[in-house]
């Protein structure tokens, strides 16, 4: 019995807690790599930079969770 490759859902949804927003990616099924994101990560990071608020508690590191 052959057992198939491992693929990579696509598309996916996944919550940014930094920006506080649901991120729309496609993924390319063999690689994993981000083929399109809505919003985009500079918009995400707009965003970001824009609330006011992290999200994270208070001196946690910021971390960058984009592909």
């Amino acid at each position: 019995m052959k057992i198939p490759e491992l693929l990579y859902n696509s598309p996916v949804i996944r919550y940014d807690p930094l920006a506080q927003v649901e991120v729309f990616e496609r993924r390319d099924e063999t690689t994993g790599t981000v083929s399109f994101q809505e919003p985009s990560p500079e918009e995400i990071k707009r965003i970001e930079e824009t609330s006011g608020s992290s999200g994270a508690a208070p001196g946690a590191p910021r971390i960058s969770l984009l592909v």
